[in-house]
């Protein structure tokens, strides 16, 4: 569950001066429509209220409306999501009722909301178990789809530096066979073991084997 008070945002304001702790719209709105979800017909009245008393500044509005929910609350379960809107306005009306302190303030931010809709909707939303690498694979292709980028690209890019690598370490292993086999005696017996050694850009390998620029 979200923590009920945003810590490392409090904790961040203290490092730059005159800033401001100012809690996202994303958190709120998730933290209201739980605790109305259950009043069906009547929830998106009941959100709007509570989003004109927090507008107004009514702290105790606020709670009102929200026991009026509770009242209404058929399982336990969504008693304890009433009881954690609660918890979660209070703790965080400071950062709430700035937006309509400095009402000319320039607010906007979209982070939350792209970890609901990018990470969370591929990762936790539904109970499964990721390693440390597969959640970062599958964040850093998330990321990149959502930028335009096309998997079959993706797969292409990875195709062919994975050749590269191949190739680099199949030229590698023919150095060392080379300097084992025949302790690089001359460059003649390095060409044949070699045929792709005159080429311009193996330069740097007939360096290598030859003790050039060393």
């Amino acid at each position: 569950m979200q923590e009920m008070v945003h810590r490392g945002s409090y904790q961040a304001v203290r490092f730059w001066e005159k800033s401001k702790f100012v809690l996202d719209k994303f958190h709120l709105w998730k933290y209201i429509s739980a605790a109305t979800s259950h009043l069906m017909d009547s929830a998106e009245d009941a959100r709007e209220l509570n989003y004109d008393a927090i507008r107004e500044k009514n702290l105790e509005e606020v709670e009102r409306l929200l026991r009026k929910c509770g009242a209404n609350a058929v399982t336990p379960g969504k008693q304890k999501e009433i009881e954690a809107c609660q918890k979660y306005i209070q703790n965080n009306w400071l950062g709430i009722i700035v937006r309509y302190d400095d009402a000319g303030a320039d607010w906007g931010c979209s982070a939350e909301g792209q970890i609901s809709h990018v990470l969370s909707a591929r990762e936790s939303s539904r109970p499964m178990g990721w390693s440390k690498l597969g959640a970062h694979k599958m964040t850093q292709l998330r990321v990149f789809t959502r930028n335009g980028g096309k998997v079959t690209d993706l797969l292409e890019y990875q195709h062919k530096k994975e050749q590269k690598e191949k190739r680099i370490a199949r030229q590698d292993e023919l150095v060392r066979e080379a300097k084992k086999s025949h302790k690089i005696s001359g460059e003649e017996i390095a060409r044949k073991e070699i045929p792709e050694l005159e080429r311009t850009s193996m330069t740097w390998m007939r360096d290598m084997i030859y003790g050039r620029g060393a």
